[in-house]
């Protein structure tokens, strides 16, 4: 697994051991960004199930602001270090070693752009948790992209204030890329105190 294009093009990353996390593709993440483009420079990223952290290390890379990035799983949290050291991330990448939601609750405040969720495919009921939940807690800003990485079986639909933009299928992976509208009030009393 390496990083695809940009300051960052050609390293390698450091993917976590065992079978219980399921990296994303060279092919389909190269694809993703492409599809991505414009949305990626200066991005503020979440990357929720963020396994080897690879989703926000691409986007660092090609220029993104920087990332958060969420992972409960002590083998991923390990990886997901090496490659922040490797890379050189410094404060634009960082981890919170925490359950999803607890580690999404943490965040209110925060403003995300682009955000990446890619859990454990036979866990279909985490995705629409996910969408709920950054919109209870206003996590994205009106007309950030929201990627749903799943199983070509599973069918996930938006829910709430997002919007489907477009569906690819790599394989046995579906990528879901859904804009999230905002809501009302969603601006009211929310700052970004964030910094990476």
């Amino acid at each position: 697994m390496r990083v695809i294009a940009g300051e960052y093009g050609g390293r390698t990353l450091f993917a976590p051991p065992g079978v219980f996390t399921r990296p994303t593709a060279d092919r389909a993440r190269e694809a993703l960004f492409s599809i991505l483009g414009g949305k990626v420079p200066d991005a503020k990223v979440l990357d929720i199930f963020a396994g080897s952290g690879a989703m926000a290390m691409e986007a660092i890379s090609r220029g993104a602001a920087g990332a958060v990035m969420i992972d409960s799983d002590a083998g991923a949290q390990a990886a997901i270090r090496r490659n922040i050291a490797a890379l050189g991330l410094g404060e634009r990448a960082s981890l919170l070693c925490l359950d999803y939601r607890k580690a999404l609750a943490s965040l209110k405040g925060r403003r995300f752009t682009l955000a990446f969720a890619d859990p454990p495919y036979a866990r279909l009921e985490y995705y629409a948790e996910v969408m709920e939940l950054l919109w209870v807690y206003r996590l994205l800003t009106p007309g950030a992209t929201l990627v749903l990485e799943h199983a070509k079986a599973a069918n996930i639909r938006p829910v709430l204030a997002y919007e489907l933009t477009d569906s690819r299928r790599y394989g046995d992976t579906i990528l879901t890329i859904l804009r999230y509208r905002g809501a009302e009030g969603s601006d009211e009393g929310v700052r970004d105190t964030g910094q990476f």
